[in-house]
């Protein structure tokens, strides 16, 4: 690894022209990071202290099997507070806190301390938990339990600024305590040009640069920080590494050059849950209740570089999703009767192109401009109920299909449909020595349908919308 200046090199600015000025090229020194050092040349002591300093490795200890410039250091913090009243009922209040910030090794950029990068990882959640009983006897008891949440995940991968670099190398104790700083980051602001339009202060996880992005280089160009900018590129000028290799993308080891990719993103959470229990009775128990999740997720990812556009993905979706049930547990004793209902209903609330592969020239984004794009709701999600007998020690089957970000998974266990007798039931779930029957909630993912959406030259004012 590169450690401080060798030499200084004096050469004309403009080779082969005679009345130029010079300039000053560093020849950094390298020294010896990882294994173990100290013991170099033959055992006679050192005839000069330039052969005593490369014996000693310049002053610079070795560090056996650790790597150069990849510290990696987790901080997380948790709290809460509880209030405990009345006959069990209580309140809780809970916070978390996590940041995790790494240095990523590139050997391609080992001598490029301006392309050098790092990552942060942080994550925020306050929870509020209520338990109330509202009643409660021997053989009647009533509760309501509400949970709510609110949580934050911010995600950067891009250049450390020179600062924050060089504070990184060596932290106290090995803890990465102080977050990195970026050389664009979460507040971060620029202008952007769509058409005609300018707009100022804009981040880069704004509506506005995403629909700079939709748009296309065509109706604006501050997709990327700096689009087109070739002095960033990464060099390896005057051959100034350990082998004096030539400059190669085969053998690539830059000297120069600030054209590392961009991965901002961040997703906020909001979710809400609510259940009641009554025991009616001694026979019956009911239980009803709800749950809604709110979403708002944001990502900007630049991996060519901030010079370059090539295979740059922006986006801003806000999903949401409810659901309700209503259950009734009868206790007879041996025989166990459970009857129940839910209802889940989702919406990507996304846009999906009418022409694939389209996605520019909106005619919202630049006026006038041929588009194809519409906006559509995604189809609401099939539910059925499979009320069935349990005997002696419940047990509970659930098969659905859950949205995790933009993947509908289909159920694989068995669905309520394919179960047509009681005894088709009874085979097709698992069971021990004793064989219980049991309920089974299903849905199934939403099939392709048909959506109406803006109409546009050419196309035709329907598009086929797949479920996200």
């Amino acid at each position: 690894m590169a450690s401080g200046v060798d030499t200084i090199v004096h050469q004309p600015a403009t080779v082969g022209v005679k009345n130029t000025d010079s300039v000053n090229v560093a020849v950094p020194r390298f020294v010896q990071y990882s294994g173990w050092c100290g013991d170099y040349g033959a055992a006679a002591a050192a005839q000069s202290s330039l052969a005593a300093s490369m014996r000693n490795n310049f002053g610079v200890d070795c560090q056996g099997l650790r790597q150069p410039f990849s510290a990696n250091g987790t901080n997380t913090a948790n709290a809460k507070l509880q209030y405990t009243y009345g006959t069990g009922s209580r309140v809780a209040l809970s916070g978390l806190y996590s940041l995790n910030d790494v240095r990523n090794l590139s050997l391609s950029d080992l001598y490029n301390p301006t392309n050098y990068t790092g990552t942060t990882n942080t994550s925020y959640a306050g929870i509020l938990n209520w338990t109330q009983n509202l009643s409660r006897s021997a053989e009647r008891a009533m509760a309501l339990d509400v949970n709510v949440s609110y949580q934050l995940d911010k995600s950067i991968t891009a250049p450390l600024t020179r600062q924050s670099e060089l504070d990184g190398r060596d932290p106290f104790g090995g803890f990465l305590l102080k977050p990195f700083d970026y050389a664009v980051d979460f507040n971060s602001r620029h202008s952007v040009k769509i058409g005609d339009s300018t707009y100022q202060n804009v981040g880069y996880l704004d509506d506005k640069q995403v629909q700079c992005v939709l748009a296309g280089e065509g109706f604006c160009q501050n997709d990327v920080p700096l689009l087109n900018d070739n002095d960033l590129n990464s060099v390896m000028p005057y051959r100034l590494n350990p082998y004096g290799v030539e400059q190669s993308n085969r053998f690539s080891m830059w000297t120069a050059g600030q054209d590392q990719g961009i991965n901002l993103s961040q997703e906020r959470r909001l979710q809400a849950r609510a259940n009641f229990d009554w025991q009616a009775d001694r026979f019956n128990r009911i239980k009803l209740g709800g749950e809604i999740h709110s979403f708002d997720t944001r990502r900007y990812a630049d991996g060519s570089g901030m010079n370059s556009s090539f295979g740059l993905n922006a986006y801003h979706e806000k999903p949401i999703r409810w659901g309700g049930y209503i259950e009734d547990r009868l206790d007879l004793g041996d025989v166990v009767i459970v009857g129940g209902l839910r209802y889940d209903w989702y919406d990507s609330r996304a846009m999906f192109p009418l022409t694939p592969g389209r996605v520019s020239s909106l005619p919202a984004t630049v006026p006038g401009a041929h588009a194809c794009r519409c906006r559509s709701r995604s189809p609401r999600t099939r539910t059925s109920g499979c009320p069935t007998l349990i005997r002696s020690r419940p047990r509970i089957t659930t098969c659905c299909s859950e949205e995790r970000g933009r993947t509908w998974s289909t159920p694989t266990r068995t669905k309520c449909t394919d179960v047509t007798s009681i005894s088709e039931r009874r085979s097709s779930l698992s069971s021990g020595s004793d064989t219980h029957l049991v309920r089974i909630w299903c849905w199934t993912s939403p099939p392709t349908t048909k959506t109406n959406c803006r109409t546009c030259p050419g196309v035709s004012s329907s598009c086929p919308i797949r479920p996200r």
